[in-house]
């Protein structure tokens, strides 16, 4: 390419601006081709469209680059430095930040194969066990593609650059005294409107620009990932982003005194929930072994096992309309249990997942609730609630118990016990996540039968969450392609063999088991950037002994409504601290839950996505309908947002140890 008589330095930055656009764009054709099923129901304009978008987007990010080397390179270019030297020293700069740039857009293809929206600042919440993650990320074969590629494109750049030098220092010419600072003015200008992404100083690029059409994949896919990490991060310090800061504390304690029928009068959003009145919504008995536990010595005689399972979406269930038959084993329990159907999880990690089943607390926008210092004693929570019952109570996971602070948190909260990948044999540890799930139940049965009864176990798995590794030499063969959906069916069938063997111990008929998940999964056909199918999750209470009548609950209810929901089946008196409601007496007009800082609402039919960005939206979810109704029931819209927003700005009061507004 033949240049106009620029100074060298401009013709450099000019030149690697086009290469790394021309790799970010790389980028996106791979982003594309990877999930190009997603992309199959939209039209190929509205895709060029995203091209566009991520034009502007990647533009940003590159001039974003440029700004250093330019003050350097510019500043310098009034003495007399040897060019070689300069270009050489910026030719590092660029290969590091350009890499590490590569290196996120790498790393975003999984991530959102995996969460369904590109990477932000929550990619964060595990630096401090880097050891756990780096080995999770290299054994699972696919990720050693995008890394292969991402060194591959960052040794092409190294080259390039090294190209891109010699050209223009042969090249070089004399430039004009006078022209050369006016020169350096104009292309300082363009940086400063590149990094702006506009030419209105008043109307910089924003997140919610690449927002322009109904498709989420195509809005996605405009986003450059290091825009979206370096904007979430940024904003995350921020001290007025520290906490969330919807509204007055006063005016969400009023609205939640409202939704949870508290008096406006009471010191502390509490509810006493008495036993002796089995009866539901509809005021029908509920039909139990007994109206009350029997009592030996003081003590229950019902234990309670829960299982939290990893990512078992809803949506992979045949009760809710999947035609792959990965689930036999829990679409039988849900005939012969109470089963709850419009069940939802708090968040889309695993430890927003275990946090709200076991405490009763929702989850807090782009918090990490069992790292923070000020949440570590919790008020309530199961395991504290049932050992005043006298319970033993154990918490058992297939992973190292230092991951997510899960082995500190639940010694502080209630838990006697901790098993973890340390407490397994070494040859059955097969992965970074520890055990697989047979093993786990295998362990579980081992363990309870050890424990004075009444106990409390509660049981995280892992095998449904990558690097998925079937295990060998076991009764199982999946019939599906995917390893994904073969994952689903290993999952669902260990929870047979656990089923199988703990019907023939002692304590079997004296049990309650709940099966719950930590969150769902991005299940394919879900259209939505904040997807349904990650939160649309199982609620089983499995006793044949104990819960006489099989029940389908079709009403809404979420993780935090679990505590008071199981009081309710062990018929205890309770005093309900939290945030939660007892499903089978009450009843919620909305659920609430987040993906780090997006906040989502949902009623029985329309779906409210509050986004970081600032872009709102309502759907008709239950058809994954991906027109937006937002201003159609406006009144409806400002109802969900004030709810959601009261529940999660009173959560944060309630969890700094506040009790009083």
């Amino acid at each position: 390419m033949k240049f106009i008589r620029v100074p060298a330095y401009i013709k450099y930055l000019f030149s690697v601006y086009l290469a790394g656009m021309g790799f970010f764009t790389l980028f996106r054709l791979v982003f594309l081709a990877t999930h190009l099923p997603l992309a199959k129901e939209i039209p190929i304009s509205v895709l060029a469209n995203s091209f566009l978008m991520g034009f502007r987007f990647d533009s940003v990010v590159s001039c974003y680059i440029l700004c250093l080397p330019f003050v350097f390179l510019a500043g310098l270019s009034f003495f007399k430095i040897n060019e070689n030297h300069l270009f050489t020293t910026t030719n590092i700069f660029f290969v590091l930040v350009f890499s590490f740039s590569f290196l996120i857009s790498g790393i975003d293809i999984p991530y959102y194969t995996h969460f369904g929206n590109r990477i932000t600042h929550a990619a964060m919440f595990w630096f401090d066990t880097p050891g756990f993650i780096i080995k999770l990320v290299f054994s699972t074969p696919v990720y050693w593609l995008y890394f292969i590629f991402f060194l591959t494109l960052s040794t092409i750049f190294l080259f390039l650059l090294k190209k891109i030098k010699r050209k223009v220092l042969w090249t070089m010419k004399e430039i004009s005294p006078i022209a050369k600072p006016l020169i350096m003015i104009g292309f300082a200008f363009i940086i400063f409107a590149g990094t702006r992404g506009a030419l209105n100083p008043k109307s910089p690029l924003k997140w919610g620009t690449a927002f322009f059409s109904k498709y989420s994949f195509a809005n996605q896919m405009g986003l450059n990932p290091l825009f979206t990490l370096a904007k979430t991060t940024s904003d995350s310090y921020k001290p007025e982003n520290q906490r969330v800061n919807f509204m007055d504390e006063k005016e969400a304690l009023q609205n939640v005194r409202k939704y949870l029928n508290v008096p406006d009068d009471a010191i502390k959003i509490e509810r006493r929930q008495a036993s002796g009145n089995h009866s539901d919504l509809r005021g029908k008995p509920l039909e139990m072994e007994n109206e009350k536990q029997k009592m030996e010595n003081g003590k229950a005689t019902y234990n309670v096992v829960l299982v939290i399972m990893e990512s078992m979406s809803a949506k992979f269930m045949g009760t809710f309309g999947n035609k792959n038959h990965l689930t036999p084993v829990l679409d039988s329990l849900m005939n012969v249990s109470w089963a709850f159907t419009n069940f939802f999880s708090a968040g889309n990690h695993t430890f927003n997942g275990v946090y709200s089943n076991l405490f009763g607390m929702p989850a807090l926008m782009g918090r990490h609730p069992m790292k923070d210092f000020e949440n570590m004693q919790q008020p309530s929570g199961i395991a504290n609630e049932l050992r005043r019952f006298g319970y033993e109570t154990l918490f058992m996971c297939t992973h190292d118990e230092h991951f997510d602070n899960m082995g500190g948190f639940m010694r502080q909260n209630g838990f006697n016990k901790i098993i973890s990948q340390n407490d397994y044999k070494q040859e059955e540890i097969l992965s970074a996540l520890g055990v697989p799930d047979h093993v786990l139940f295998r362990e579980v049965i081992s363990r309870c039968n050890e424990l004075k009864e009444p106990f409390f176990t509660a049981v995280l798995t892992a095998s449904n969450h990558p690097p998925v590794i079937i295990p060998e030499n076991i009764d199982f063969v999946s019939n599906q392609k995917e390893s994904d959906l073969a994952s689903v069916q290993y999952a669902d069938w260990s929870i047979g063999q656990f089923l199988k063997n703990v019907q023939k111990e002692r304590w079997f008929d004296r049990t309650v088991f709940v099966f719950v998940s930590d969150h769902g999964r991005f299940v394919s056909g879900d259209v939505y950037d904040m997807p349904e199918s990650y939160h649309h999750i199982p609620l089983i209470f499995y006793a044949p002994s104990i819960l006489k009548e099989n029940k389908k609950i079709d009403q809404l209810g979420c993780q935090i409504d679990l505590l008071p929901t199981l009081m309710e089946i062990l018929n205890f008196d309770f005093i309900n601290v939290n945030l939660g409601i007892n499903m089978l007496k009450e009843k919620r007009d909305f659920v609430f839950f987040n993906e780090d800082n997006n906040l989502g609402c949902l009623n029985d039919s329309l779906f409210f996505v509050q986004r970081e960005s600032g872009v709102n939206s309502l759907y008709h979810y239950r058809n994954y309908d991906m027109n937006d109704y937002l201003n159609k029931y406006p009144g409806l819209v400002a109802e969900m947002k004030r709810y959601a927003e009261s529940m999660v700005q009173t959560a944060q009061y309630l969890r700094k140890g506040n009790s009083t507004p």
